[in-house]
C-alpha cells in the first residue's frame, strides 16, 4: 500500500488550492505534485503549502532543483501567490536572533527592539 505524504484540495471557485505535508516528503513527491497541480490547470490560483507536519531530507540541490521547476513554470504563465508554513527552528531563530542583536550593539548602543527579528538603530554619527 502506497500512502501519498502529500494531500491537496482545489476549491476552483476560490481559485485556491490547499495542500498539506504528511509524514516524510521526498524529491519525487513534490516533482509529482507540481506535476499534478499543472495538470490541473491551477497555476493562476492561491496556493497554501502546509509543510508543519511533514519531514525531509531533500538536499539543497534538491531545493534548488525544485525551485528551477516552479520557475519554469512561470514562463508559462503569471502563477498566483504561494504561502509555506513550515515549523521553525525556534533554537537557531532565537540563537540568530542574538547574534544578529550583538552585530547591531556594535554599531550603536541605540537599539531599539521591536521583535525577534526587527529593531530601530540610530546611527547617527557612524558615519565612515
Amino acid at each position: 500500500m502506497c500512502v501519498m505524504p502529500l494531500h491537496w484540495i482545489v476549491d476552483s471557485k476560490e481559485r485556491l488550492v490547499i495542500t498539506t505535508a504528511d509524514g516524510h516528503v521526498t524529491r519525487q513527491d513534490v516533482d509529482d505534485y507540481i506535476r499534478a497541480m499543472n495538470g490541473a490547470g491551477t497555476q493562476p490560483y492561491r496556493k497554501l503549502f502546509d509543510g508543519s507536519r511533514g519531514e525531509t531530507d531533500m538536499t539543497p540541490e534538491d531545493m534548488l532543483a525544485i525551485g528551477v521547476l516552479l520557475r519554469e513554470r512561470h514562463a508559462t504563465g503569471t502563477p498566483g501567490p504561494l504561502a509555506v508554513v513550515i515549523p521553525p527552528d525556534t533554537a537557531k531563530c532565537v540563537r540568530v536572533g542574538r547574534e544578529v542583536r550583538h552585530a547591531m550593539q556594535t554599531l550603536t548602543p541605540l537599539v531599539e527592539p521591536l521583535s525577534i527579528d526587527e529593531a530601530f538603530l540610530d546611527l547617527s554619527g557612524t558615519e565612515r
